[in-house]
């Protein structure tokens, strides 16, 4: 149930969306990394004139990054195979710890 709460989520690589397309860009988690290394983790990302920008700034990320300056730019999506799997795995021994408890510590 934690699994399926918190989510899992695959990050693919994007190209730099150009001022062109605006509008039409939007990501829920990003990760960033400029030209001179830095990398920054954002959440609600979206693309206003030049940069790209975030409403809420996540551990000293800044609340904006010209486009210019992104070398690489990942798109972190929700990933229901992998939450799924992870929510199996982790259930699955949990009820299998749990049987075996059960049958260590029956009397019968």
């Amino acid at each position: 149930m934690l699994f399926l709460a918190a989510g899992c989520y695959k990050y693919s690589a994007r190209p730099v969306p150009s001022p062109e397309l605006a509008s039409s860009f939007h990501a829920g988690k990003a990760r960033v990394t400029l030209r001179d290394g830095r990398s920054y983790r954002m959440e609600q990302v979206y693309v206003r004139s030049d940069s790209l920008r975030t409403d809420r700034p996540f551990n000293n990320s800044p609340a904006a990054v010209a486009l210019a300056d992104i070398d690489q730019l990942t798109i972190g999506e929700f990933s229901a195979g992998r939450t799924l799997r992870w929510t199996v795995i982790v259930g699955g021994t949990a009820l299998l710890a749990l049987i075996f408890y059960v049958m260590a510590t029956d009397p019968s």
